[in-house]
């Protein structure tokens, strides 16, 4: 996933770009939590592995970079109903950032328009339907904040849509969602590339590409997910 035409790239992201989908069969009986989702989660599975097993969840992650909801070459709609029926997750962690076209545009659907949006809530509320409908808790990330300001409007509305799903399974009727934005904004509230450390001292989080996570903001990312769900309880 890249936006803008921009070519910096971690290692993760030149690796193979979709971890294999294979039958998860875990071990033991931790909740087990399946993630989804575009590059963001790609590069971010080696440590939120590592985080939610230290906590006492199985995860397991399934991503494409450069993926979004509405891609014409790839299906997440059939993808989410392979792994709900193989896996049966106690939770799912879904995280787009609104990627379109990278692998198939819609004919007549232009990036960003009200039309974008329609089928970005419909394929979204699709996708939460088919999710829950073995009884997980699926929780949707909202953020992180992007630098250039036609993917930051894009990404804000997609996770208002988000928030605002239906969801089948949950008292309120809306869908439980993890806030990265705070983790990674500047004092001031808008994106940076560099952020105070644990002691005061800033560290750069954010490639340059304005998107992608260092190695730092890869930790920061995983450690923001995990706990919410520890938080909750992996319920």
């Amino acid at each position: 996933m890249w936006v803008g035409g921009a070519i910096v790239l971690t290692i993760a992201i030149i690796a193979p770009l979709l971890i294999p989908i294979d039958h998860w069969v875990p071990n033991d009986h931790r909740p087990s939590v399946l993630f989804i989702g575009d590059s963001l989660t790609y590069q971010s599975s080696s440590a939120l592995k590592a985080d939610l097993g230290a906590r006492g969840f199985s995860t397991r992650v399934q991503a494409v970079s450069g993926s979004g909801l509405l891609d014409t070459q790839l299906n997440w709609t059939e993808r989410a109903r392979h792994l709900i029926a193989t896996d049966d997750p106690d939770d799912v962690v879904v995280e787009f950032i609104g990627n379109y076209g990278l692998k198939g545009a819609q004919p007549g659907i232009a990036d960003g328009t009200p039309q974008y949006y329609g089928r970005w809530r419909a394929a979204a509320q699709q996708l939460e339907d088919i999710l829950t409908s073995r009884n997980a808790q699926v929780y949707w990330v909202i953020g992180p904040p992007l630098g250039e300001t036609f993917y930051q409007i894009r990404l804000t509305t997609v996770d208002g849509i988000y928030e605002s799903l239906h969801a089948p399974n949950v008292a309120s009727g809306r869908p439980p969602i993890i806030d990265v934005v705070k983790a990674f904004s500047a004092p001031n509230g808008v994106y940076s590339e560099y952020l105070p450390g644990p002691r005061g001292t800033l560290v750069q989080v954010r490639l340059a590409d304005e998107v992608h996570f260092t190695l730092a903001g890869i930790a920061r990312y995983a450690d923001t997910v995990a706990q919410t769900l520890e938080r909750d309880g992996g319920e």
